[in-house]
């Protein structure tokens, strides 16, 4: 298990980006409107799309989807920067949110990609929790071990349907690269689980982000002191602590208000 600290202005500024790569902010729905239709109009009408596509805040910021919106986003950054995973914007969740569903927590799994180191592939599984429990272990690990255990169950349909369906996203793009990960993933589908064949191309992140000194300040790694060598030998697993000093649920939630707050104005 790693504990990663670091969170600066550059990371920050990724996250932004990831947000505002939405597609209810970046699909352009002025272009159904009448070529001469009134700039002023089509400002307004931008506005009230960005208004719309905005998710609620509940009244609980634990479950704001601003707040799991943004965590997951994190969860990516990380994977993406020191573990050479690949997260398609075809195949993400939030990425390809709606206006209808857009109060909604994404379904299933909470994210999953591709791990490619030449031409080997591995299909990444990463379920995040936040948690700014006192208590080590927190009130999460539990959860987050439960993730794990059901997607990791042999011949879990869970899982194979999120390959599925991830295997379909990206078919529409046409590169050489989404070509090599569909085969692998179709192939994924049709190995034997009973001979841990599928399990030898996966890796799972169980992904923490936390809000206590102790895990800084003594190296205190105990949020994943159930997770036993011995139960989850069968699989691929790296756990990983982003702990930082900062209250989850506000930056979170005031991230994400911050990166559509600036689309007004590139816009």
């Amino acid at each position: 298990y790693t504990v990663d600290t670091k969170f600066n202005q550059a990371l920050k500024d990724l996250l932004k980006n990831k947000i505002k790569k939405i597609k209810l902010y970046t699909e352009d729905y002025i272009d159904f409107l009448s070529p001469d239709t009134d700039p002023k109009f089509k400002t307004k009408m931008y506005e009230k799309i960005v208004e719309l596509s905005l998710p609620s805040n509940h009244k609980i910021k634990w479950f704001d989807v601003k707040r799991s919106f943004t965590t997951e986003f994190m969860s990516q950054i990380l994977l993406e920067k020191n573990y050479n995973c690949v997260f398609h914007n075809e195949a993400d969740k939030r990425i390809n949110t709606t206006p209808i569903n857009v109060d909604k927590h994404a379904d299933g799994i909470d994210v999953v990609g591709i791990k490619s180191q030449g031409e080997t592939f591995n299909f990444v599984v990463c379920e995040v929790k936040a948690s700014k429990d006192n208590n080590i272990p927190c009130s999460s690990s539990a959860s987050l071990l439960d993730d794990i255990k059901k997607s990791s169950t042999p011949n879990s349909k869970r899982l194979q349907r999120e390959i599925l369906q991830y295997m379909k996203n990206i078919g529409s793009v046409n590169t050489q690269t989404t070509e090599q990960t569909v085969k692998f993933l179709s192939e994924l589908l049709v190995v034997e689980s009973s001979e841990n064949k599928l399990f030898e191309s996966i890796i799972f992140y169980p992904f923490l982000i936390r809000d206590n000194n102790e895990i800084i300040n003594n190296g205190n790694l105990n949020d994943f002191q159930d997770f036993k060598k011995e139960e989850l030998s069968d699989i691929q697993l790296t756990g990983i602590i982003w702990s930082f000093n900062e209250n989850i649920d506000d930056f979170c939630i005031n991230l994400y208000d911050e990166a559509i707050g600036t689309l007004n104005n590139d816009h």
